[in-house]
């Protein structure tokens, strides 16, 4: 009783209400995934600028519109708070960023390309990491840590050595190789 009448005769008092109810509508609220709509949307322009550009593979085209379209399903489930599915959208995201990463390997001109598929494995991973919301080896920040051999957020290729047959960093980050035909 004491606090309502301290909350009614004060000034503060319905700001005070105000938060309280903020706070209480906030917790109780469904949970959705705390990646945001400019994270999905950056990821989604440099799908779209990936996809633009032209490498000579029958298999280019098909792969980016499945891409895209995992990405976007991501997006979608983020925003309908469908955690499973956007994890399940961004692991594909993952899949045919690296598909498409194993298609610049026989290219000798695709180092852009590449760094813009890095860059997506970097974001979805990092957006997969915050879905998932566990503690792991792998955070993909831009900063190489702990037992993480590169982080798919640092350029070029993810921190990974640089060799001959070519390298890329993982949504685990590891270092791969690239798979040369």
């Amino acid at each position: 009783m004491k606090i309502a009448k301290v909350l009614k005769g004060s000034r503060l008092g319905p700001w005070v209400v105000a938060v309280l109810c903020a706070l209480l509508l906030t917790y109780t609220s469904p949970r959705k995934a705390e990646a945001t709509a400019v994270e999905y949307a950056v990821m989604l322009a440099l799908i779209i600028v990936v996809c633009i550009t032209a490498i000579e593979s029958p298999a280019w085209t098909p792969v980016g519109d499945h891409l895209k379209a995992a990405a976007k399903a991501a997006r979608d489930a983020n925003s309908a708070g469908n955690q499973p599915k956007e994890i399940a959208g961004l692991s594909k995201t993952i899949g045919l960023a690296k598909a498409m990463m194993g298609i610049t390997s026989s290219c000798d001109d695709c180092a852009t390309v590449r760094e813009e598929l890095q860059t997506i494995i970097g974001t979805a991973s990092a957006l997969k990491t915050e879905a998932l919301n566990v503690v792991g080896a792998c955070k993909p920040n831009g900063i190489i840590q702990g037992n993480e051999q590169c982080d798919p957020l640092v350029m070029p290729n993810g921190g990974c050595p640089i060799t001959t047959e070519g390298t890329f960093c993982t949504d685990q980050c590891l270092c791969e190789p690239l798979i040369i035909p």
